[in-house]
């Protein structure tokens, strides 16, 4: 007991002794600032006054009412901005994995895997089966929605090329072709900018392959999905958004609603100021895509 006593005096000791401290330099603070205002004039003295009582705490006002109010509008327009990356991100994904459930629907077709393996013994045998297939089949309308157009590839050499049937061959002359083969999966979605097939006519791609090797993998087979790459432009801009909308793989950018989206041009490169936008990451069948969202 005597020792928690003398505890709580020497406590309250130290606590009066700052305290007394403390007295002293605001009575010292009081009289110098007393001495500085009597050295001044009543004009001088009105000035400071309205300098240290008025304009300062105005100012000191003014200021936390716009940080507080610029801070609410930049949280208006991050919300606002990750609304419209989530409308993009949404309505991207939903076509993207559209196509993916048909090609893995596809991809396990035994019927297909048949008619592009089958040995047919004539031009006449492959164009019966060909019409068979394809009258029986409801890829031909399923696939014919949202602008998506479908191309099968096998290395069958008793297979006519011509309408949704072409030679592997064909394919490996393809961009989309060997980006599929460096990334090593099954299947992807790509962004290519290839030649339409004539001299100096280039244009942007969206492809998604699929190799058809599931019940076979004696011959070699695939199946490329192509989407309309205006259709998707259109679908961007149909949102009609505030907001510039910048989808990137990497540092290009492969689809825009702005000026970047010109199907005959080259994907252009974002630059590290559109970098600043707002920022979400999503992943399609292999590939990376950053959606930025620009300020209004």
């Amino acid at each position: 007991m005597r020792s928690r006593s003398k505890n709580l005096l020497l406590y309250r000791f130290v606590v009066c002794e700052f305290r007394g401290v403390g007295m002293n330099i605001i009575e010292k603070f009081i009289k110098v600032l007393e001495r500085y205002m009597d050295n001044l004039s009543i004009k001088k003295k009105f000035i400071q006054l309205y300098i240290f009582c008025v304009l300062l705490p105005l100012i000191i006002t003014d200021s936390v009412v716009l940080y507080i109010v610029d801070s609410m509008e930049s949280q208006r327009q991050y919300h606002e901005m990750a609304n419209v990356a989530n409308a993009v991100s949404y309505n991207i994904s939903a076509l993207v994995e559209n196509a993916g459930e048909i090609a893995k629907s596809m991809y396990t077709n035994r019927r297909m895997n048949t008619f592009l393996e089958k040995q047919y013994e004539s031009t006449s045998d492959y164009y019966a089966e060909y019409q068979n297939f394809f009258q029986d089949s409801t890829l031909e309308n399923v696939l014919g929605m949202n602008q998506i157009v479908f191309t099968l590839y096998t290395d069958n050499p008793t297979v006519v090329k011509g309408g949704k049937i072409d030679t592997m061959s064909n394919l490996k002359k393809t961009a989309a072709y060997a980006a599929w083969k460096e990334r090593g999966e099954n299947e992807g979605l790509f962004f290519i900018y290839e030649s339409k097939g004539y001299a100096n006519s280039y244009r942007r791609k969206i492809i998604l392959l699929q190799n058809l090797d599931f019940f076979s993998k004696d011959q070699e087979k695939m199946l490329k999905i192509e989407f309309d790459y205006n259709s998707m432009m259109r679908m961007l801009r149909r949102m009609k958004f505030d907001n510039e909308v910048l989808i990137c793989q990497g540092d290009a950018i492969v689809l825009s609603n702005g000026p970047f989206s010109g199907v005959g041009k080259k994907f252009d490169t974002i630059s590290v100021q559109q970098k600043m936008g707002y920022k979400q990451t999503i992943t399609l069948h292999g590939v990376k895509l950053d959606i930025y969202v620009l300020k209004a």
